[in-house]
């Protein structure tokens, strides 16, 4: 396995850090991958592997205020620059790869920017998106007061930090959870409540707009996930207008399906999934 280390320059003139892990053979496909809320590229190091031996090349980024990548960290002035950060990246892996088939697997936040990105861009070099528990809804464990205080606070303090992640809800693995804890490029504070705020409208807006989104889809979700809901995969699943989707739950998963114990289910479901629809575009 090759691993190579990128970097793009954002619309704006931030950098954005970026990484990729390719087979030493031809590759039958590229995975974009688009990480969550608080984290970064380089947790996906032991999960690129196992697609990467399996035929696939894998390219991630750091998304801005993230990582190794530029930006305020945990931040969010216009969700848009996400998408558009995500646009970039995709495109430069697409180019990079040449004709072989290309598909998004986002996790959490990241699964609501690939869904802006594909309904914003319409990507004809996107062969389909793979999304590990999405976070179209509110987090299971957030009241509607918490939700109405960030609404106030992010007009009034727009600095403050508000729903702090707690990393036990993360994976049942203890070492998954020390090993966010102790990295440090990881961020283990609250959204700033304007950030929340604009997360929270992102969720809204993208609801209503579902129905449009036609590509191949592969939905994944934890039963017991107390950081985003199972009820946005659910509702995903029931509005999304694409033909070819799929969902699968998993009995007892946490938040972070890719680090679970149980982990290689996940990936031999989505391996499978990949397989069909890599070999039907090829």
């Amino acid at each position: 396995m090759r691993h190579e280390e990128f970097s793009l320059e954002t619309f704006d003139k931030l950098t954005l850090f970026g990484q990729s892990w390719k087979s030493e053979a031809s590759a039958r496909a590229t995975l974009v991958f688009i990480h969550g809320s608080f984290e970064h590229s380089g947790r996906y190091r032991d999960t690129a592997a196992a697609f990467v031996q399996n035929g696939y090349n894998v390219y991630a980024f750091d998304l801005r205020g993230h990582g190794r990548s530029d930006g305020e960290r945990a931040s969010i002035h216009n969700f848009s620059d996400f998408v558009r950060d995500a646009h970039d990246v995709i495109l430069y892996a697409s180019r990079q790869e040449q004709a072989k088939p290309l598909f998004v697997i986002a996790h959490s936040v990241g699964g609501v920017i690939a869904i802006m990105y594909a309904l914003t861009y319409a990507p004809s070099y996107v062969s389909g998106f793979v999304l590990c528990s999405p976070a179209l809804k509110l987090y299971a464990s957030v009241s509607p007061l918490a939700v109405a205080f960030a609404g106030i606070a992010a007009k009034l303090f727009p600095q403050l930090k508000v729903d702090p992640l707690n990393p036990r809800f993360l994976s049942r693995d203890p070492a998954v959870v020390s090993a966010f804890t102790s990295d440090p490029f990881c961020y283990r504070g609250g959204f700033p409540a304007a950030a929340a705020q604009k997360l929270l409208r992102s969720q809204q807006e993208i609801t209503p707009l579902l129905s449009k989104l036609t590509y191949p889809l592969f939905i994944v979700h934890g039963t017991e996930d107390k950081l985003a809901s199972i009820e946005g995969s659910r509702l995903l699943y029931q509005q999304a207008g694409s033909p070819d989707k799929s969902i699968r739950y998993y009995e007892g998963f946490y938040h972070e399906l890719l680090n679970e114990p149980q982990k290689e289910r996940v990936i031999s479901d989505i391996l499978d999934w990949l397989s069909t629809r890599a070999k039907t575009i090829a």
